[in-house]
């Protein structure tokens, strides 16, 4: 299941909640904002504006990472020259939240030349395993709850408390959505049915993410469906050409038994003559006239025909 619109909307919905994650100067959110960069229409996962305890106004890019990107520091930096282009008197700090270990491409950009270090920039990084799951459950924190299935020390029993704590403490516009997400980051340790039983089915399907995630799922289906088909078929494609070689090796050897029964003295190269032919129904036919052809001359010159 994919995790990035639950993310992203889970910013939307709980900005100020996440800045207890972020480690940064933040007493306020004054806007969340999903720009579009001008980079090969680059959508950049949140753009935070806040506001330190002292009063000062600055942003911040959040990127969610849950797969495998070699470039997504690179891409962090980048998207942070583009926002600073368009904001030059705010300062903008970069974050790459990872997932999971398996996504982690570290936190620092160093480039070598011939051995020579000539850049080392270190990036922020959140790595969401090295927070503990039970202390983000009983935080209050409704962001925080919500991720700490992908936090170290996940497991059932929390994440089911924590579902049942959602219910109890999630502002009701809201509610339906985080407890979505919540059983979407779930899903690899708790039963999607048992979540189900816990938060029921009413609530779950009074969010609007659910038609988005129905359609993520038949995509993903349809696409393995069409992977399927498409083995299928090249199977098959396989099988036919496997019954054609045998068919034609089958008749073929039927041409050679009657020639060598018309002929008995017909020489190797003529019989040879025969090999190029691959067409079932041209072997069937000079196997039926084969009794009919009066020399070995006048088959030559028949098997040098069907060749041509």
């Amino acid at each position: 299941m994919k995790t990035d619109l639950p993310l992203k909307r889970l910013v939307l919905l709980r900005p100020a909640d996440l800045l207890a994650l972020l480690s940064l100067p933040a007493a306020s959110v004054i806007e969340v904002i999903v720009p579009e960069l001008p980079l090969r229409k680059q959508t950049l996962d949140t753009l935070l504006r806040v506001r330190s305890p002292e009063g000062q106004e600055y942003l911040i890019i959040i990127e969610w990472q849950g797969y495998r990107d070699r470039s997504i520091l690179w891409r962090l930096v980048v998207s942070m020259g583009v926002v600073t282009l368009d904001n030059p008197d705010l300062p903008v700090i970069g974050i790459v939240i990872y997932l999971k270990p398996s996504d982690d491409m570290g936190d620092r950009i160093r480039v070598q030349v011939d051995g020579e270090l000539i850049y080392d920039w270190q990036v922020r990084a959140i790595r969401l395993w090295q927070f503990d799951a039970a202390e983000a459950a009983a935080s209050g924190n409704l962001a925080l709850m919500t991720l700490s299935p992908l936090m170290r020390g996940a497991d059932a029993a929390t994440i089911e408390q924590t579902a049942l704590t959602l219910l109890r403490i999630a502002p009701i516009e809201q509610r339906a959505d985080i407890l979505t997400f919540l059983g979407i980051f779930a899903a690899p340790i708790l039963d999607s049915a048992q979540f189900t039983r816990i938060v029921t089915k009413e609530v779950l399907m009074s969010s609007d993410l659910i038609e988005y995630l129905m359609q993520d799922v038949k995509a993903q289906h349809e696409q393995e469906l069409q992977q399927l088909r498409q083995v299928m078929e090249a199977t098959q494609r396989e099988i036919e050409a496997e019954r054609q070689a045998r068919a034609v090796e089958t008749e073929r050897s039927a041409v050679l038994a009657a020639l060598t029964a018309r002929f008995p003295d017909a020489p190797l190269a003529l019989a040879m003559l025969i090999q190029p032919i691959r067409d079932v129904q041209q072997l069937q036919r000079l196997r039926a006239d084969l009794p009919a052809i009066p020399d070995l001359a006048t088959l030559e010159q028949r098997l040098r025909a069907e060749i041509e």
